[in-house]
């Protein structure tokens, strides 16, 4: 949800005259990677385009990392190695 108000704060702060509706529309739907759009893409500028960009790639990572992050938790060992005393001479 960070990522959203972020992007959607700067987005509004470079391009204001843009409606809100239409900015966090964009942002939640870049967010999810989803492709919708409310039209509103050709007349951003390069920052903003930046920006959503940013924010897809976010997105897009964000999930999968986690999901890493769950499948790759370390486990206890199954195995012990033996311990010995070995006599030498």
């Amino acid at each position: 949800m960070s990522v959203v108000f972020v992007g959607t704060f700067f987005i509004l702060l470079i391009q204001p005259e843009l409606s809100l509706q239409s900015i966090l529309f964009e942002v939640i739907a870049a967010t999810g990677t989803v492709g919708l759009s409310t039209g509103i893409i050709p007349s951003l500028n390069i920052a903003n385009k930046l920006i959503l960009c940013i924010i897809m790639f976010i997105g897009r990572l964000g999930p999968f990392s986690i999901a890493c992050l769950w499948a790759y938790q370390t486990a206890a060992p199954r195995f012990n190695y033996p311990e010995e005393q070995i006599t030498i001479g």
